[in-house]
């Protein structure tokens, strides 16, 4: 039945187990046996009651699988006689609550010896009655390891009470000997001779997060998470929970542990005008900010302060000072002479303050920190405040606040990592250190915006992935006012920001201008745009006077270049996602994913970006980047690369990646280039493949001729459900697998001991 004979049954099952799959043979392509596996269960209908010998009956049953055999076929390599090499998993389980005690593997190592290798678990409840009495079953306090009956290893973890009954895991520790003992399960330490113990769990969380612990060398990793305790919003490493401190003044954020006296903290929190997020504190003239008591654990260690300050215009000249303080503290007393440190200004820049906190110049373990404006009038922002250990390291995340998606992240030099998504939540643009642009990234698929799901095989799936060699800028629309000084505004009034966006706020004729790109050549823009109503007029953008990308509701696309025009027609919704670069003389712009223009230009396109329209539009994630390198992916409907283009000026390299019948990756060509070509499938780059001969006809092959028909390197799977790789050819007909080539790399499966190793079988 179902091809199996009767011998193959080593017993009868009821037919409760029917539908569980008992064995599996593989065959290879010649009907021949390569692989068998084997699993054998049983019926359970009792238990034991919890710590009780009793047995009672189940209103029930449920199956348990005791045994898994797998028997791959091979052959002797020096005789070249069939072989068995047998591997078997046996399975113990718990009467009382179903769950695996331990499972005995047996196997051959190199040499051809038979080894055996059993790992037993301890539950936590046999060892905490509370564990039992709040149905936490699951959790496994010690894994003993043996190799031929020989202890190897044991581990072990303690377990208590966080408070409210919610248990977890305390400290865990290895076993130094074979015949160590562990009987510490109350939290007490274990003979160090025999015991090492890995780590420590110091706090945790209301809800049970771990936010303090302790490595083998006893180093401190600590975390803040969120007001809901769900999402970290710093590490520090070399900090107890209460030593290291970060903050970013975002809504998410916990700031229970901040202050100003006489005036609630969220009413000085203000968003809009922020070093990373949306959000950062105003610090009014006359006020100070403190925070609850911190507790240095190392005295002896240097620890650096820093913030992002942003200061009002006037700020130098307007009497009074600003100073960032640490004061020392004793059972609650001032002790020593606190640590005054100035903060200048910063002309209305957000700009990183830092001071490193000697060793010599701390007085005592408990320390406050204030940041007092004693300024006449003027106020301060500041965002992203850190302290901690030099010797350590600071990993902050910025949220966005809705997806919870991560914006930016910082460390305590100040080094700021920031990530922009598009409408999908997809990570589009990479903008590192200094924010200088690093990289971006545009996604089509095929399917998208259309009614008819059928794949398009001259449009296929596709990634564009763009490195800006010479970095870009950054339209920045969280610092306040301060982006009016990046851009040319003949109506200022016409144009506001809201949400990260920059808003045409009127249904009139009007533009704007990046002034930071005047002197551009040989770039790209990325940016998001969202109508605010219905578009009745054109829009779209413009680099220097020669090149213009425009929308035209119900009409659809135009490229402008010199005069010239080239209309796309579209009659469908605005896309929102636009990407253009002009650069080596060669023009390409997408929406969505999607190439609308392929266009290579005798003329350098330089000069600033430009944005226009004529009705309310928003304006999100403007990205520019500079002598950019390009790249593209094409996929097919499962996913799979088909063709991968790297473009050179205004020429396209093209390589190709070949699967076989049974989608297994068989063929990646030599890359061969397309001259005065850009961006497209090429379903004429590789055309065909005859897979007894080899020879591959298209493009490829036509530009190697001296390969005569193998311009690639391939791979041969061993045509059985195993799929192990068996021959490897290069590149040209000498070292290319033809059928008869024995120029190639082989790979043979088999045992290199003589003897037996299976069981009966």
């Amino acid at each position: 039945y179902n091809g199996f004979v009767e011998d193959d049954w080593d017993y009868y099952y009821s037919s409760l187990f029917h539908g569980l799959l008992e064995m599996q043979i593989d065959y290879n392509a010649d009907g021949k046996k390569v692989n068998t596996q084997e699993a054998h269960y049983k019926l359970v209908t009792e238990r034991k009651l919890l710590g009780d010998g009793a047995k009672v009956n189940l209103y029930g049953y449920y199956i348990q699988q005791d045994s898994n055999t797998n028997i791959l076929k091979s052959l002797e390599f020096d005789t070249g006689k069939e072989q068995d090499v047998e591997q078997k998993i046996a399975y113990e389980y718990d009467l009382a609550t179903g769950l695996v005690r331990g499972q005995t593997t047996k196997n051959y190592n190199s040499l051809g010896e038979e080894e055996i290798h059993k790992e037993t678990y301890v539950y936590g409840w046999e060892k905490y009655d509370q564990l039992k009495e709040q149905n936490i079953l699951t959790p496994v306090v010690q894994t003993t390891n043996q190799v031929n009956e020989k202890i190897t290893a044991i581990s072990v973890s303690t377990w208590k009470d966080w408070g409210d009954g919610k248990w977890g895991e305390f400290k865990t520790y290895q076993a130094k000997t074979e015949t160590a003992t562990f009987e510490q399960w109350g939290g007490s330490e274990p003979p160090t001779s025999n015991w090492l113990k890995v780590s420590e769990v110091i706090s945790r969380t209301e809800k049970g997060a771990v936010n303090d612990s302790i490595n083998i060398d006893g180093i401190h990793n600590s975390v803040i998470f969120d007001k809901q305790q769900l999402y970290p919003v710093a590490s520090f490493v070399n900090a107890a929970i209460n030593e290291g401190t970060y903050v970013g003044f975002e809504a998410y954020e916990n700031l229970e542990n901040w202050h100003i006296d006489g005036v609630d903290l969220s009413d000085c929190i203000v968003t809009g005008d922020a070093h990373t997020g949306v959000s950062s504190l105003r610090l009014e003239h006359n006020s100070t900010l403190r925070r609850d008591q911190l507790t240095i654990s190392n005295p002896d260690q240097t620890y650096i302060l820093s913030a992002w300050l942003k200061t009002e215009n006037g700020f130098e000249t307007d009497g009074g000072k600003v100073e960032a303080q640490l004061l020392f503290y004793h059972e609650g007393n001032p002790i020593g002479n606190p640590i005054v440190l100035e903060i200048g200004g910063t002309d209305s820049q957000w700009i990183h303050w830092h001071h490193a906190i000697s060793s010599s110049d701390i007085q005592w373990s408990q320390i406050e920190l204030k940041i007092s404006n004693q300024k006449q009038s003027k106020s301060l922002l500041i965002d992203n405040i850190c302290f901690v250990p030099k010797v350590g390291e600071l990993k902050a995340n910025v949220y966005e606040d809705k997806y919870k998606i991560v914006t930016a992240k910082l460390n305590s030099n100040g080094d700021t990592q920031r990530y922009l998504y598009d409408s999908f939540q997809r990570k589009v643009a990479d903008i590192g250190l200094g924010e200088t642009v690093n990289s971006l990234s545009m996604s089509y698929l095929t399917r998208q915006g259309q009614e008819d799901v059928t794949f398009v095989q001259d449009k296929p799936n596709s990634i564009l992935s763009i490195s800006a060699a010479e970095g870009g800028v950054f339209a920045n629309f969280t610092n306040g006012e301060q982006w009016r000084e990046d851009w040319e505004i003949p109506e200022p009034s016409n144009w506001s920001v809201e949400n990260n966006a920059l808003i045409h706020t009127v249904t009139s004729s009007d533009s704007i201008t990046y002034k930071s790109t005047a002197a551009y050549t040989n770039y790209g823009v990325r940016l998001s745009v969202h109508p605010v109503d219905t578009l009745d007029s054109p829009l779209g953008i413009r680099l220097g006077n020669k090149l213009t990308i425009s929308w035209t509701p119900s009409l659809g696309w135009n490229l402008e270049i010199n005069g010239n025009s080239y209309p796309v027609a579209d009659t469908g919704i605005m896309p929102q996602e636009w990407l253009l670069v002009a650069a080596n003389n060669a023009i390409l712009f997408y929406a969505d994913g999607q190439q609308i223009f392929s266009q290579i230009t005798d003329d350098s396109i330089t000069g600033a970006l430009e944005l226009f329209a004529e009705d309310e539009v928003a304006f999100k994630n403007i990205v520019t980047f500079k002598s950019p390198q390009l790249a593209i992916s094409y996929t097919d409907a499962a996913g799979k690369e088909r063709q991968s283009q790297v473009l050179d000026g205004k020429n396209c390299i093209v390589s190709a990646k070949v699967y076989d019948t049974l989608y297994r990756p068989a063929i990646q060509t030599k890359a061969a280039k397309y001259t005065d070509t850009l961006f497209s499938y090429q379903p004429g780059f590789v055309e065909s493949i005859d897979w007894q001969t080899g020879i591959l006809t298209g493009k490829v092959a036509n530009d190697y001729l001296e390969d005569q028909g193998y311009p690639y390197s391939r791979t041969v799977w061993e045509s059985s459900p195993l799929e192990r790789p068996l021959q490897e050819g290069i590149p040209g007909k000498e070292f290319a697998f033809t059928g008869a080539n024995s120029h190639v790399a082989t790979r043979e499966y088999g045992t290199n001991q003589k003897g037996f190793f299976a069981g009966d079988v």
